[in-house]
């Protein structure tokens, strides 16, 4: 399972212990990584398995809709439409092994947006209720969308 993290703090702690990120470090929900091929296109750019420049790419996310912040973000913004959406940025990391290392953490703030494409479907033994939401991760310059953090 490819866990989510989010902090929405100015500079969040670099901190990885064998438990996940630092407090101000959020476990959110996860990335189906069957239907979210761009985000890992981006993934394996970054790991050096696969060549490209690195571009803006756009996924969703598995929310848990009882976590604190995602429950917040539902009933801010209802639909999850608008302008208001642009305003809602963040750090995020990512399990990308589900392992907890390395986790691949954004060079730049992560932000909501509204896709295009159609909403993949829930899997139906799903015990835990989600929403699908909409992030964009951007390159930072040349420097790539994401850097590496490992547990130590």
């Amino acid at each position: 399972m490819k866990w989510i993290w989010i902090s929405d703090v100015a500079a969040p702690s670099d901190e990885i212990g064998a438990n996940g990120p630092g407090s101000d470090w959020q476990r959110i929900g996860t990335i189906n990584s069957t239907h979210e091929t761009d985000l890992w296109r981006t993934v394996r750019q970054h790991l050096g398995q696969l060549s490209g420049s690195a571009r803006a790419t756009d996924f969703y996310v598995d929310a848990e809709v009882e976590h604190p912040w995602v429950a917040s973000l539902l009933e801010r913004l209802p639909g999850l439409s608008g302008l208001a959406l642009a305003s809602e940025e963040f750090w995020l990391a990512i399990d990308i092994y589900g392992t907890g290392e390395p986790y691949l953490v954004t060079r730049k703030k992560a932000r909501l947006v509204n896709l295009a494409r159609r909403a993949p479907e829930r899997h139906p033994g799903s015990l835990v209720k989600t929403a699908l939401i909409g992030v964009r991760v951007a390159p930072l310059a040349r420097r790539g969308v994401f850097r590496s953090l490992n547990v130590g």
